[in-house]
């Protein structure tokens, strides 16, 4: 696999835009940690309710900027928020891979599919590079929302 500059006339085309001012590396490299979240989260360590190691007043107060999911379940794709990709991207389906594992699929490309969930609260997208073919543009997972090596957060700019 070869790696080439971002400022480079190769490098443009990994850019959404085709150019320099596009969002680069949208596919397979790692998740990337949304600002959306169930709301029924359990089990977490720090006390918080979430997961995240925001304090309670701090989701209050970031309230606006943060899609909240009431009540969900791994199979909550109808509590879709116009948006987070979970009602543009179905119908879904679970089926075995080609590595005997079952899955949920959106119907884009087929990449994961997990809403969240009480002990997965906090949504990603982009998909992990260990998943192949199954990462994507259009893949969504769920995790707990601590902080870990293999997953970021990316800044939008947007006017």
């Amino acid at each position: 696999k070869e790696t080439l500059p971002y400022n480079t006339p190769t490098g443009y085309l990994a850019s959404t835009t085709g150019n320099i001012t596009g969002v680069y590396d949208m596919s397979g490299c790692s998740e990337e940690y949304m600002a959306a979240y169930s709301e029924n989260a359990s089990n977490c360590s720090n006390n918080t309710g979430d997961c995240s190691g925001f304090t309670l007043d701090e989701l209050m107060k970031y309230d606006a900027y943060l899609d909240k999911y009431q009540d969900a379940t791994i199979k909550s794709y109808s509590k879709r928020i116009l948006g987070d990709a979970t009602g543009e991207m179905g119908p879904f389906y679970s089926y075995y891979d080609k590595d005997s594992t079952k899955r949920w699929h959106n119907a884009w490309y087929a990449d994961i599919s997990y809403f969240v969930y009480s002990t997965s609260p906090w949504f990603l997208r982009g998909g992990f590079y260990t998943n192949g073919v199954l990462a994507g543009q259009f893949d969504f997972d769920a995790r707990l929302g601590t902080t870990d090596t293999l997953v970021g957060t990316r800044l939008v700019l947007a006017n």
